[in-house]
């Protein structure tokens, strides 16, 4: 698993992202949190809960920016 946030430099507080394996979901020792399972988020295709629109927003038109420079991607 990786997790990163992307405050401060890409968006606002609260901006992360999370790339998990699948093979190792669900093989936690002690009782999750349905909110806090990741399996839950990837079954409900990461709309289990409200997402944070704004920031998200904000991500994406700062991303686009980055790729608008010059000598970028």
């Amino acid at each position: 698993m990786i997790y990163g946030g992307a405050q401060k430099n890409l968006g606002p507080a609260g901006v992360t992202f999370v790339i998990v394996r699948e093979d190792i979901l669900g093989k936690s020792v002690r009782p999750i949190p349905t909110m806090l399972d990741y399996s839950t988020h990837i079954k409900e295709g990461s709309m289990f809960n409200t997402p944070p629109c704004l920031p998200i927003f904000t991500v994406k038109e700062t991303l686009k920016w980055i790729k608008e420079l010059p000598g970028c991607c």
